[in-house]
């Protein structure tokens, strides 16, 4: 691994915040510790830590269970078994209790969450029981959290439509009280009903409602239909949550207490013509080519985490970017397929770059004059509000570019796909957590399609820097590799670990793999 004691942020103009090349006070390294490999593709997606067990829990979606690994040495300890009730996705952990999501066997029923006890890993047979409790909740829960005091677990029910969109069931969030125990559980449901009759002014303020529904008398799905809850960020205090509308370009602001919606927050779009916010669009350019384009990109996170600097609040953003592409209701194209204004038309090279096919038009003259592009390719930092701090602009793919060219907007698993991923949203920073090591506060960002990890210092937001962007092993007769497409990562803060030391896991979704890095403070 790189020892890395210069914070570099290439290429980055004055977007939002201006961040000049430094040399920093301090840096991070990724030591590695130990891969767990489990049997390829859907063996390890989401990792958490359980403290008071003091083990890694993996989700293992193909043989539908969440794996416990031993933090010292990465081998198996037991399994928690969830077949019983259908695919899962997201595990978490807090003082005891261990939930996992699980989504129905048909995806647009209502999904499950299912609490076991930590303490019942003690089995000598490794066989953990049955749950504690399981808990009912919307259709498609795909992430879950608890508050820090342990008191609520929350779920982001997605409510993902059928494929031909027959069935679209309304995005929600559950608000779980598991404040006297697994089995006083009591879940509440916040959905969107209430925005049905905002739609317009929510799409005034930039949130993105755009799917079908064959069922209503216009034909377009409801705002509750059309938003999808992706991932819960939780205030330090556990009264507000932050939840991410991916492919809605928004987040929803959540009180936790009262199991409500506040407000549905649109973020905006980022002007990809401006300096420093650059990106390359094209495979088939013959190279590496990051320039400024006449394109707005949509924020869409995928990850958030919150965390607490200088006793204000902030929400980091990976902003991967999503569609939806179904046989009933798709929303993407190539620029190639769109009727254009006659000032896009006469842009070369932007013809593979995919767009969104709704919202383009703002005359209504039925030609596009507005490219909206999926995903932003940075990491972003918010307040509470919603107000954009921080936007790492190009830097993820200029930083790629110089150090790590030949996995430069690679399709994860594919050889020699040198850009073969820079029409459709580059390298896709995933998944995101916040974590302190000394006196800095560091973001983690999973790179899923460069497999890699992207280091930022985030002590100040407003001049966030890029540390490092360390790349996972791809290879497959390496001690430990391969290790490919981060899906899920969990910081283990020095306190809480084992070891003494700030860790980081990974969980790799497409090879089934999950690494423990230790995070080394470097000094000058």
């Amino acid at each position: 691994m790189r020892t890395v004691r210069h914070l570099l942020l290439l290429g980055l103009g004055p977007v939002i915040a201006l961040a000049a090349m430094s040399v920093a006070s301090e840096a991070v390294q990724l030591t590695p510790l130990w891969t767990h490999s489990a049997g390829g593709s859907g063996y390890a997606e989401i990792v958490a830590y359980d403290a008071l067990a003091a083990e890694f829990l993996v989700v293992n979606g193909t043989e539908r269970c969440v794996m416990r690994l031993d933090p010292r040495t990465g081998k198996e300890r037991g399994r928690f078994d969830v077949s019983e009730y259908g695919d899962p996705t997201s595990v978490a952990a807090s003082r005891g209790l261990i939930a996992v999501a699980v989504v129905a066997p048909r995806k647009t029923d209502a999904g499950h969450i299912v609490l076991f006890s930590s303490r019942s890993a003690t089995a000598a047979d490794g066989n953990n029981g049955r749950p504690s409790a399981v808990v009912r909740v919307g259709a498609l829960p795909d992430m879950v959290t608890f508050t820090p005091d342990g008191r609520y677990l929350l779920s982001a029910n997605e409510g993902e439509p059928s494929d031909d969109f027959a069935v679209d069931p309304e995005g929600s969030i559950s608000v779980i009280d598991v404040g006297r125990g697994a089995e006083y559980a009591v879940a509440l449901t916040a959905d969107f009903v209430r925005f049905n009759s905002e739609r317009e002014l929510l799409e005034s303020q930039g949130v993105r409602i755009v799917a079908l529904n064959p069922h209503t008398e216009d034909g377009r799905a409801t705002p509750a239909q059309d938003f999808e809850p992706e991932y819960i960020a939780v205030a330090p205090d556990g009264r507000t949550a932050w939840v991410a509308l991916q492919e809605n370009n928004a987040l929803a602001v959540l009180e936790i207490a009262t199991a409500r919606v506040e407000r549905v927050v649109g973020l905006g779009l980022k002007d990809h013509s401006l300096a420093g916010n650059g990106l390359d669009v094209n495979d088939r350019d013959g190279g590496i080519h990051i320039r400024r384009w006449p394109v707005f990109g949509m924020y869409q996170p995928d990850g958030i985490a919150v965390f607490e600097t200088d006793g204000e609040v902030f929400l980091a953003t990976a902003n991967e970017g999503d569609t939806r592409n179904y046989v009933g209701f798709s929303d993407e194209a190539r620029v190639a397929d769109l009727q254009l204004s006659e000032s896009l038309a006469a842009v070369p090279d932007i013809k593979r770059l995919k767009v969104s096919n709704a919202g383009g038009d703002t005359n209504g003259d039925g030609a596009v004059d507005r490219l909206l592009t999926f995903g932003a390719r940075s990491l972003a930092i918010w307040d509470t509000t919603g107000k954009l701090v921080y936007d790492s602009g190009d830097a993820l793919e200029q930083f790629v570019a110089k150090h790590l060219p030949e996995r430069f907007n690679i399709n994860s698993v594919g050889e020699d796909q040198i850009d073969k991923r820079s029409p459709e949203k580059g390298p896709e920073p995933e998944g995101i957590v916040v974590g302190r090591v000394g006196d800095s506060i560091y973001a983690f960002v999973g790179l899923e399609r460069t497999s890699a990890v992207a280091i930022f210092d985030v002590t100040r937001p407003v001049s966030t820097r890029l540390v490092d962007v360390v790349p996972l092993s791809r290879d497959k007769k390496a001690l430990g590799g391969p290790q490919i497409a981060p899906e899920g990562l969990c910081f283990v803060a020095a306190e809480q670990s084992p070891l003494g030391a700030p860790l980081l896991a990974v969980a790799c979704e497409v090879t089934g793999s999950t690494v423990l890095f230790r995070v080394d403070p470097v000094g000058q």
